[in-house]
């Protein structure tokens, strides 16, 4: 057996991450993947019915519920169904990120100060 073991060619594994701007990439189907699985464990339905009523839960959550980043706060379809829709949320971050700095000065121990 140890003889088989140390004559088995070992494949060479090369690692290639997803990039956003290659026509050929599937990060987002990826992305999308990972958010459903995280619905499922979180449920873990046990039915086909409940699998079905699941999914159904977790694309109208995705799409009419949940805020995305990446569309400006908006969800899907929001951003799908509004007209010229310009957010601008830079003051609302820059006052975010004050407090937080302002906050954390606060609870930091007297060796910090």
């Amino acid at each position: 057996m140890e003889d088989f073991l140390t004559n088995i060619e070992t494949p060479e594994i090369i690692k290639l991450l997803a990039l956003k701007d290659v026509t050929f990439s599937n990060s987002a189907i990826e992305a999308i993947n990972k958010i459903i699985k995280r619905y499922l464990r979180k449920k873990l339905p046990d039915t086909l019915e409940a699998l079905t009523l699941c999914l159904e839960e977790i694309i109208n959550d995705y799409n009419t519920v949940r805020p995305h980043g990446s569309l400006s706060g908006l969800t899907p379809i929001e951003c799908y169904t509004s007209k010229n829709i310009a957010l601008d949320f830079k003051n609302q971050k820059l006052e975010a990120k004050k407090d937080r700095i302002t906050q954390n000065r606060r609870v930091n121990c007297e060796v910090c100060n």
